[in-house]
């Protein structure tokens, strides 16, 4: 008997645990977002001195964490926010931790590309102007690419990237 109302009780207290977390994760995303949306050029930062009027929502704090996403990403930062947020809901929903690591690797993932993808075709902004739309390292793993363009056919390379995406596409759902 004493052993049933322990495990109620354990349980009880996990899932109020888990849904804390959610609800942590749900307000993580609404910070960053309205950090990275009251973001301008002139908030004091790491770069910048400190004496200068803050503009962001969240402070100096805001205004240093939405620098450094936005320097380093571009706009797919906002995308994040979203991946954040939506993780937190399905924490609170169904109660249960593990899928952060899958959608913290899957979010890797499409941060890197799609900070190279902008970086390639819409890199040119008004808003980000030391690093552009698609942030430092999608301008960095765009200079990589484009170092193969002598070395390799880029028909090549488009062939090897056609491949491998429909091998690893047949990985999980063999024919």
């Amino acid at each position: 008997m004493q052993s049933t109302n322990y495990v109620k009780i354990s349980s009880f207290f996990n899932k109020r645990i888990v849904e804390i977390i959610g609800l942590l994760t749900v307000l993580l995303s609404f910070f960053l977002l309205l950090s990275l949306s009251t973001y301008t050029l002139e908030d004091p930062n790491f770069i910048f001195p400190e004496n200068t009027k803050i503009q962001n929502l969240f402070g100096f704090y805001g205004s240093v964490i939405s620098d450094l996403i936005l320097q380093s990403f571009g706009i797919i930062s906002f995308l994040f926010c979203v991946t954040i947020f939506l993780t937190g809901i399905l924490i609170i929903r169904y109660k249960k931790l593990k899928n952060i690591l899958s959608n913290l690797f899957y979010s890797i993932i499409y941060i890197f590309s799609g900070s190279t993808v902008t970086s390639i075709y819409k890199d040119d902004s008004f808003w980000l102007i030391v690093n552009g739309n698609g942030g430092f390292v999608g301008r960095n793993i765009k200079e990589f690419i484009y170092g193969f363009n002598g070395l390799v056919d880029q028909n090549i390379i488009f062939f090897f990237f056609n491949r491998f995406d429909y091998n690893f596409l047949f990985i999980k759902y063999p024919i």
